[in-house]
C-alpha cells in the first residue's frame, strides 16, 4: 500500500474529526452564553418587577398617613360628628390598597422585606382600632412609621442591591395630630 495515501486518509479523517470537535465545543458554549444570557434578563426582569412592586407599596404606605391622621381628628371630642363617615370612607380605600400592595409584596418581597411590610400594615391598623377606642393623638405614631420606614427602605434597598442612603422621615403638621 502507498503510503502517501494512507497519510492523506489519516490527515482526512483528523481533519474531519477536528471539525465535529470545534462545532460540538462551539455549540456548548453557545448554549452557556445563552442560558447566561436568559438568566441575565430575567434577573434584570425581576429586578424591575421587584421596583414597580415596592415602589407601590411605598404610595399606598405614605397615601394611608394622612386619612389616618384625619380619622384620628375625627374621633376627637369637639370634632362633628359628620367628619367621622367621610374620614372612615378615605381611610377604608387607603387600607384596602394598602392590603392590595402589602399582598402584592409578599409574593416576590424576601422575609426581611415581608416582616417589615407586615409591621407596617399592623401599625396603621392598630392606630386606626386605637382611634374607634377613642385614644388622643400622640407623637408615637409618627416616630413608628418613621422607624419602619427608614427600616423597609433599608430592606428593600438590600434587596434591590442600591446603596442604602438615609430617608427623609414621615412628617405628620401638628394641626393634623
Amino acid at each position: 500500500m502507498d503510503l502517501g495515501i494512507l497519510i492523506t486518509g489519516i490527515v482526512g479523517v483528523a481533519g474531519i474529526g477536528g471539525t465535529i470537535l470545534a462545532a460540538w465545543m462551539t455549540g456548548r458554549s453557545q448554549t452557556v452564553n445563552l442560558k447566561l444570557s436568559i438568566d441575565a434578563e430575567n434577573d434584570r426582569a425581576n429586578r424591575a418587577e421587584k421596583r414597580r412592586v415596592y415602589a407601590h407599596f411605598h404610595a399606598c404606605f405614605a397615601a394611608v398617613i394622612r386619612p389616618t391622621v384625619m380619622l384620628r381628628a375625627a374621633y376627637q371630642p369637639g370634632a362633628p360628628q359628620a367628619d367621622r363617615v367621610p374620614a372612615e370612607s378615605t381611610l377604608g380605600k387607603a387600607h384596602d390598597a394598602l392590603f392590595e400592595a402589602t399582598g402584592e409584596l409578599m409574593l416576590l418581597a424576601p422575609p426581611p422585606v415581608n416582616e417589615i411590610a407586615e409591621k407596617v400594615l399592623q401599625s396603621v391598623l392598630d392606630y386606626a382600632d386605637a382611634t374607634h377606642a377613642g385614644e388622643p393623638p400622640d407623637d408615637s405614631f409618627a416616630a413608628q412609621l418613621e422607624e419602619l420606614e427608614n427600616s423597609i427602605y433599608s430592606a428593600m434597598r438590600a434587596d434591590l442591591g442600591v446603596p442604602d442612603e438615609p430617608v427623609s422621615p414621615v412628617k405628620i403638621p401638628q394641626s393634623l395630630q
